[in-house]
């Protein structure tokens, strides 16, 4: 009976340890194995690494290659189209072109040691260019540009599958508006954050306020067909009125004035409380800082058009803090090397000014220098002994108790 047992708990355990490998090796095998996408939906036009485009108001896809996930190393790959009318594949699978709106089945084949295997089928849609949505587009009178979604960086005007082989051009019911694309191929990392090889940007001049129908179209191997139309409503730039921290600078265009195209178009002058705030004007256009708690009047006015556009009434008030927090309450240093302490104020933009002492100078010393680039605060040990520094701003107040040793021997014999 011992003998039997024995036996038998030999054959388990002979199991136990062969099964769970043979499971092991066939599960390795069956991750392992080569692979293609299972559908994929593109516009017409050819599709390379370096095309992008749009699906939907908000939703990009690309770049994309139709590759093998999983290759067998040394194996041979190649691609076809079961209707090439459709869509053609390159045989290396690395561009696609769409013909036709439609569907067909793009096979992989895998070829190794003269045997050659069917490694699966991707399903391609081909869909035809159209609007992201027929809707309204508000702009201001006067000349801008808009950087369409396809291309990744602003939903205005967007067209989804766009075909990368195509012009689109924009007619408009009324002389007062054109629009007209413009291809981009330099900076594009900062627009699209992408490898891609262009953009689209759309430029329209508006002359006067009105809602104006705008038909989209499509020109493609000579045939030139709708994609849809939109309306574009353009409006007068209007003064709004605003409130700005005191002490604090803030850019006038994005500020005071709403529905404008250019700022290059446009003036600001302080027509009112000129003590309470100040409006300078750079190369990059005008800034207004807020000098005292009070109101001021700015006049806008459009030089472009020869036209005021109003009086935007500019409220300086003081934005108190509401606490400030140093990161550590307590700190131990050695020797007389300057240091660092980081400290958070909320909210960010308060008007009040951050204030940092010491309570004995003669162990720690506090400074607040200018690097060029903005002012910090310097801490350096200058004799052995405790300190508190106070951080305060407003009415709001934090302390860290700062321990100075003068070497590590000094630091050691207090412990």
């Amino acid at each position: 009976m011992k003998i039997k047992l024995r036996v038998l708990l030999c054959l388990l355990l002979i199991t136990t340890l062969v099964l769970p490998g043979g499971f092991m090796g066939k599960s390795a095998e069956a991750a392992s194995k080569p692979s293609i996408e299972k559908s994929l939906t593109i516009p017409i036009g050819k599709i390379t690494a370096k095309t992008v485009w749009s699906t939907s108001e908000y939703n990009q896809v690309g770049p994309f290659t139709l590759s093998v996930s999983n290759k067998v190393k040394g194996a041979k790959y190649t691609f076809s189209s079961s209707n090439s009318k459709i869509v053609s594949v390159a045989s290396t699978g690395n561009s696609l072109t769409g013909v036709k709106a439609g569907s067909a089945k793009i096979t992989c084949k895998q070829t190794v040691k003269g045997k050659t295997t069917t490694v699966g089928t991707c399903k391609v849609t081909v869909k035809k260019a159209g609007l992201a949505y027929n809707s309204e587009f508000v702009f201001g009178v006067g000349t801008n540009m808009s950087f369409g979604y396809e291309t990744g960086y602003d939903e205005s005007l967007a067209i989804i599958y766009r075909n990368p082989d195509a012009k689109y051009t924009y007619t408009t019911d009324s002389a007062n508006l054109k629009i007209t694309e413009q291809k981009i191929t330099k900076d594009l990392e900062r627009f699209t954050g992408r490898d891609v090889t262009y953009l689209w940007a759309k430029k329209y001049t508006a002359k006067a306020a009105g809602t104006y129908t705008v038909t989209v179209k499509e020109t493609y191997n000579k045939k030139t067909t709708k994609v849809g139309t939109f309306k574009f409503v353009v409006v007068e730039p209007k003064a709004v009125n605003t409130e700005i921290g005191l002490n604090q600078t803030s850019y006038c265009f994005n500020t005071l004035v709403t529905n404008a195209a250019d700022a290059s178009d446009f003036t600001f002058e302080v027509q009112s409380g000129s003590d309470v705030l100040a409006i300078e004007k750079t190369s990059d256009g005008y800034y207004m800082t807020g000098k005292a708690e009070g109101t001021a009047t700015v006049k806008i006015y459009d030089t472009k058009r020869s036209k005021e556009v109003g009086i935007a009434k500019v409220t300086v008030v003081r934005v108190p803090a509401e606490s400030i927090d140093v990161q550590e309450s307590a700190a131990t240093y050695v020797g007389d090397e300057y240091f660092e302490l980081d400290y958070d104020v909320e909210p960010w933009e308060t008007t009040d000014t951050v204030n940092i002492s010491s309570s004995d100078s003669g162990i720690l010393k506090v400074e607040c220098l200018n690097d060029g680039d903005g002012s910090y605060w310097k801490f350096t040990p200058v004799g052995e002994g405790t300190a508190t520094i106070t951080f305060t701003c407003g009415d709001k107040s934090a302390t860290c108790t700062v321990t100075v040793y003068a070497d590590e021997d000094a630091y050691y014999d207090n412990y």
